[in-house]
């Protein structure tokens, strides 16, 4: 049972807060990993901060880095979380953890370099570290998930990688030959926000799983952990969300937690955990 996190983007009041609220989830239904895949945070001081909160769960972790942090501060950030809780992962160096039902396999960074936020700072992969990934899915001994930050390129308007308002599919074409039942059944790949809190079970993204149905091929968009409204291309909204998923007699299922706006006095609960100046929010 895996708790799944992304997009987290910032260390703002509100997403402290709600980062409470998916531990809890976690918690109460009984995951032993939580995979945080990448967007944690924009500078070296909020990727800590974030890491230190969902670190502090006590449940072992994994975290990447997507295509906002820079390099040099996510390891950085890591180092330091990683002094106090060395249950945390660091994903970007190891990249095969032999868990004792699933194996997970990591692809950190983001394939476009026109998307990276910190620009030639970041961590893009390419061709040649994508096919470096099947000799590790080879080895493997349980089922395999590929975590990574961005997402396959998609064929249909319900796949992983489509963005709005135009409806354009900016996948990368490299993955899809990875998510086959021999290679990766399973990946988390939550990017694109708009198109998230869901999972489908192929590549393209034309079959949409139902929360709760077993499946032998799993792709799962977590959503956007992330407490700014966001608006999806189902038409709907969402203010923060994670996910879980289940794996268990080579078939998985998922389940999504979504938050609510806070309330005048959760707001206030909320500000006390950053200082006022780190309180305020920006899209």
């Amino acid at each position: 049972v895996l708790g799944v996190l992304a997009n987290i983007n910032e260390a703002s009041a509100e997403n402290l807060f709600n980062l409470d609220r998916y531990l809890g989830f976690f918690r109460e239904n009984g995951a032993e990993l939580i995979v945080v895949a990448g967007d944690s945070g924009q500078s070296r001081e909020e990727i800590e901060a974030v890491l230190r909160k969902v670190a502090a769960a006590g449940l072992p972790v994994v975290a990447i880095p997507g295509n906002r942090e820079a390099k040099a501060d996510f390891v950085d950030a890591v180092a330091a979380v990683r002094k106090d809780a060395p249950h945390l992962i660091d994903g970007n160096r190891v990249r095969w953890i032999d868990w004792d039902d699933v194996d997970l396999v990591t692809l950190p960074g983001y394939h476009d370099p026109r998307y990276m936020h910190a620009g030639g700072a970041g961590c893009q992969y390419f061709k040649q570290d994508v096919e470096a990934l099947r000799k590790l899915a080879a080895d493997t001994n349980d089922p395999a998930v590929l975590v990574a930050h961005g997402q396959p390129l998609g064929e249909a308007p319900t796949a992983l990688d489509v963005i709005a308002p135009d409806g354009k599919h900016v996948g990368d074409a490299n993955l899809n030959p990875l998510l086959t039942a021999a290679t990766f059944p399973f990946g988390i790949f939550p990017n694109i926000k708009e198109a998230g809190a869901k999972a489908v079970a192929d590549a393209g993204g034309k079959t949409v799983i139902a929360e709760g149905t077993p499946s032998e091929t799993l792709y799962l968009h977590p959503g956007a952990a992330d407490s700014i409204e966001w608006k999806m291309n189902d038409g709907s909204s969402i203010v923060g969300t994670a996910a879980l998923l289940t794996i268990e007699g080579g078939k998985a299922t998922h389940r999504i937690y979504r938050a609510t706006r806070l309330t005048e006095a959760e707001r206030a609960e909320a500000a006390k955990l950053v200082p006022a100046r780190a309180t305020a929010q920006t899209e």
